[in-house]
């Protein structure tokens, strides 16, 4: 099994990463460098009342306490003057009022209990209310554009040389993939300065409401030349300027050589791995293995083809599994006792042949060495299990008849239950806390509750699924997840258009009672959905972006989008809050390891 670590790691990383520490143990040398030629207080200017608000978080938490100082440029743009100041309360939030110009920057600086410092920089053109959060990643991007923009030739740290305007601008500009760095001897490209940004903030997250993990990343450097004291200008000079400062940077080898015994929680990676032909859908243990089923080729085998790929995790997915289900499997899930199910859609006609449209078990209990076969519909294309380990699975044949588009309902033992209507093409099933099933119908694009129409049905436990209701969501509904307040995200793969116009690509959100709540912006062809730990709802964009896009729950905004294999097809998120993408074209499965909430990109 061959596997793909993005995850890059220079010797640039080690200059900022020590950077970054020397300027947490020293924050008053910081401040002073920041603030430069323009001292404190001073009289605000008339012009726009700004409310400057936000949230500080260290260390995967709110930081409880701590300073808030805002800072705008002094009157002569060379560096910056304070104008506020304010405590953090309990829950992190901070407030400030300001008034200023009509285009303002700003620069927030936080100071901690423990005397650390974090930074942000912020910027408005106008409106009135600001908000400006503060974490160990603003801290990275901050202090690194500072280094940048400095204009120093000497050890000390500058003071008043600092153009806020350039700066500012320069920040706001990082994600660029193409820019080079500007107003220093150090080139390169932004993408690589961006992981490395990200590394820097992940290490920082130990250190901002303890003192513990400081002291050893401290004893670090200095274990190796203890008459080289972190806290200078020099040391700051040699790491910017690269001076090829030996003692230096045999302190960040010996550092960097210790990430154990600091606990230090590395960088953002995504992993790729090698699986089986079109995977088309993951499912993910209760051990963390995860569990891919591969469409294949049309003929069912271990060999490339049709088959089931399980990634081990106590290799860490270096080792394999494959397995034999049926014909063109489409779906995946796992029951409360380990045992996986599989849709095979085969070829339409239902049976226990091979190449017929059935469901597979892989039992748990032989190691997955046993499977047994069991009759479904025709063309079943999703699966679901409820909490009494029923297995619900959603049968695609085109037409609304009962006896073309339907779902049917299995015992745990694969028994037939029954069958019920649902709308035209179903393409996905989910199903909420109170054992309601939930169905979106890809139907024919038309928004709507007629029949033949994309929409989405409810079958009602209450009722013992004689009752349903049709709901409408978007165009050519694809996948469906159900968050922890029962609201029923739906991915839309719409007309290949981003947007919340009717008929475009997007995000429905639904209440339990099918009732819209918003539409919201993911990417092109929302394929896949799912929703992580913390409620935020993770999309899969199959149309040629090749793209998985993070939406925040509560308001449905964008978080972050990141890059996948081609065509990502299927998403599933393990205990662990890591997202696992399927990628049909290109026969891999991505794994987007988790971010803590506090790191999480900001610009």
């Amino acid at each position: 099994m061959e596997f793909k670590t993005v995850f890059r790691r220079s010797k640039k990383f080690y200059e900022l990463f020590a950077l970054l520490l020397i300027l947490a143990f020293t924050p008053l040398a910081l401040s002073g460098w920041i603030v430069g030629g323009g001292g404190g207080g001073g009289s605000s200017p008339s012009g726009t009342n700004y409310t400057v608000t936000g949230t500080v978080n260290g260390g995967y938490a709110p930081l409880p306490s701590g300073t808030v100082t805002l800072y705008v440029p002094n009157s002569s743009d060379t560096g910056f003057k304070e104008v506020g100041t304010a405590s953090i309360n309990s829950n992190g939030s901070y407030t400030i009022s300001y008034t200023g110009g009509s285009n303002q920057d700003f620069l927030v600086m936080v100071t901690t209990p423990s005397g650390n410092t974090m930074y942000n920089i912020g910027y408005s053109s106008g409106t009135s209310n600001v908000t400006i959060n503060i974490n160990e990643l603003t801290t990275a991007q901050t202090v690194y554009a500072f280094i940048h923009n400095n204009g120093t030739s000497s050890g000390n740290l500058p003071s008043g040389t600092i153009s806020s305007t350039v700066l500012t601008s320069w920040y706001h500009s990082i994600p660029s993939d193409s820019q080079s760095l500007p107003n220093t001897s150090v080139s390169g490209n932004l993408k690589t300065w961006i992981s490395e940004i990200e590394d820097v903030a992940q290490a920082l997250a130990s250190c901002v409401q303890s003192t513990t993990y400081c002291s050893k990343i401290k004893s670090a450097i200095t274990s190796v030349t203890p008459s080289y004291s972190p806290g200078t200008g020099t040391l700051v000079y040699d790491l910017i300027e690269d001076n090829n400062n030996n003692s230096v940077q045999l302190a960040m080898n010996n550092l960097m050589s210790q990430p154990s015994n600091l606990n230090l929680p590395w960088s953002l990676k995504i992993n790729t791995f090698i699986v089986g032909i079109s995977p088309y859908a993951i499912a993910i243990d209760g051990s963390g293995n995860v569990w891919v089923a591969n469409e294949g080729n049309g003929t069912v085998g271990t060999s490339p083809g049709d088959n089931v790929t399980e990634l081990t995790a106590s290799s860490n997915y270096t080792t394999s599994n494959t397995y034999v289900t049926g014909s063109g499997p489409d779906a995946i899930a796992i029951d409360g006792s380990g045992n996986v199910w599989v849709a095979n859609e085969g070829l339409g006609t239902v049976g226990t042949a091979s190449g017929d449209s059935n469901v597979t078990e892989l039992t748990a209990s032989s190691n997955y060495t046993k499977s047994n076969t069991y009759v479904a519909g025709s063309n079943p294309v999703a699966i679901a299990i409820d909490g009494s380990g029923n297995v619900w699975v959603a049968n695609e044949v085109l037409g609304t008849a009962s006896s073309n588009s339907n779902v049917t309902e299995l015992s745990s033992t694969g028994k037939l239950i029954n069958t019920y209507t649902a709308g035209s093409d179903p393409d996905a099933i989910a199903i909420d806390g109170s054992g309601n099933v939930w169905v979106v119908n890809d139907g024919n694009g038309t928004v709507g509750t007629a029949s033949g129409d994309s929409n989405v049905t409810e079958l009602t436990a209450s009722s013992n699924y004689t009752k349903s209701y049709t709901y409408t969501a978007g165009s050519y509904p694809q996948a469906i997840a159900i968050d922890g307040l029962g609201n029923i995200w739906v991915a839309n793969a719409g007309n290949g258009t981003p947007g919340t116009a009717l008929g475009d690509s997007n995000v429905t959100e639904l209440s339990p009672t099918g009732s819209i709540i918003g539409t919201y912006v993911a990417g092109i062809g929302p394929d896949a959905i799912a929703i992580d730990g913390s409620g935020n709802v993770w999309v899969a964009n199959n149309n040629g972006s090749n793209t998985v896009t993070e939406l925040n729950s509560t308001t449905g905004t964008f978080i972050d989008t990141y890059t996948v294999g081609s065509e990502p097809y299927a998403i599933a998120i393990d205990g662990s809050g890591n997202v696992w993408v399927a990628n049909s074209s290109s026969n891999t499965v991505t794994e987007i390891v988790a971010l803590q909430p506090a790191l999480k990109r900001l610009y």
